[in-house]
């Protein structure tokens, strides 16, 4: 950063003090992140194992399957596993929250960056050929004027160096929100909603994707893009989301 513009942090940050964005608690001048030290250590992180259909932590023993028992009756998805570096609960889920629809760009690149550094830690070996963003369709774009499956794909993508397509996959039907929906509604409603372009069409025989959103909640969404990425010839891919909704809630 130039120098004016370090001056320029400088001043707003005395005239108008950082605080936490989850407490309200005024931070240090410039921090380095938003968060308050307190926050930052009760922000619900995973650790591995992983189940691999919810992504959630696997304490004490588990399968050879490594499903944890909540997953254990649930159908197989299209995707091959599901991991994020934390659950969606307490200030994570508030976090997200503020960046979805509040647009928090500098919370998002904070969080963004604990994803890529996550995905360096446990996907680094996984010769992933792509990495694709889930879409919004174009209208929530053009009303939320972003959308924040791109802002975590991106650091990520750069993180693994590998090529980030945010043209390869689309959402052909704005659907209806999926907040109060059971995972079975959910399935329903997002019935043939993604699509695959002529150009990821030609690219995706035998591609190993890195699918990118922000929360998985009953992976409905991610399950209708992967079916969308199979039926072009994708062998392997794996969800990446910023959080899971843990499956006890």
């Amino acid at each position: 950063m130039s120098e004016p513009l370090t001056l320029l942090r400088q001043t707003l940050d005395l005239v108008y003090p950082p605080t936490c964005p989850l407490c309200g608690d005024r931070l240090s001048a410039a921090p380095a992140r938003p968060f308050c030290d307190a926050c930052d250590r009760a922000l619900p992180r995973h650790y591995p194992p992983f189940c691999r259909h919810c992504g959630g932590s696997l304490p004490g023993r588990w399968d050879l399957a490594v499903t944890c028992r909540d997953c254990l009756s649930q159908p197989a998805a299209a995707y091959d596993r599901v991991v994020a570096p934390f659950a969606f609960t307490g200030g994570m889920r508030d976090a997200l929250h503020l960046v979805k629809y509040q647009g928090r760009r500098r919370l998002a690149a904070h969080v963004a960056a604990a994803v890529a550094a996550f995905a360096r830690r446990h996907l680094l070996d996984d010769a992933f050929t792509v990495v694709l963003p889930v879409p919004l369709h174009w209208r929530r774009v053009w009303q939320r004027g972003f959308n924040q499956a791109e802002w975590f794909a991106a650091p990520v993508a750069e993180e693994l160096g590998v090529p980030l397509q945010t043209a390869w996959l689309v959402r052909r039907h704005a659907t209806p929100s999926q907040t109060t929906r059971t995972r079975a509604e959910r399935l329903a409603n997002l019935a043939g909603a993604f699509a695959v372009t002529a150009t990821g069409a030609a690219r995706l025989p035998d591609a190993r994707v890195l699918l990118i959103d922000d929360v998985v909640t009953t992976g409905a969404t991610a399950d209708a893009c992967a079916r969308a990425l199979r039926a072009l010839g994708a062998t392997r891919i794996t969800v990446l989301a910023a959080a899971v909704t843990p499956r006890s809630a």
